[in-house]
């Protein structure tokens, strides 16, 4: 239904956000990571597809051969840690602001959440 539905429109966007939080219980990341697929080749110009994901292997697997095609790109966040890491930190240090915690723990809290947050 949904490669169906896109030849009708003009352009298509597709926004795909945190595909590796997607479950691997009873399947559900492969037959996800196969639809995608799927509709990667149906071959629609008019489609454009974003997916945000941490480095995983079965998801390396699927987009490393379709990233060699003209037109498709993958950007690597993780050369802007320190950027990202420090814009968690100030909004952790506006939430944290809040709280009458003392300080040490709130320091704590922060070094864990940035350090855990792996950029996301």
């Amino acid at each position: 239904t949904l490669t169906a539905t896109i030849h009708g429109f003009e352009q298509v966007y597709m926004v795909i956000d945190a595909l590796d939080e997607c479950p691997f219980v009873n399947g559900t990341r492969k037959r996800l990571l196969d639809i995608l697929h799927r509709i990667h080749n149906t071959d629609s110009p008019n489609l454009h597809i974003l997916c945000t994901s941490r480095k995983e292997n079965d998801i390396d697997a699927l987009f490393s051969p379709l990233l060699s095609l003209p037109h498709n790109t993958a950007i690597d966040l993780s050369k802007y840690m320190g950027p990202m890491n420090q814009d968690i930190r100030l909004y952790v240090d506006k939430t944290l602001a809040s709280y009458t915690w003392p300080e040490s723990v709130k320091e704590e809290a922060r070094e864990a959440l940035v350090r855990k947050a792996d950029g996301m």
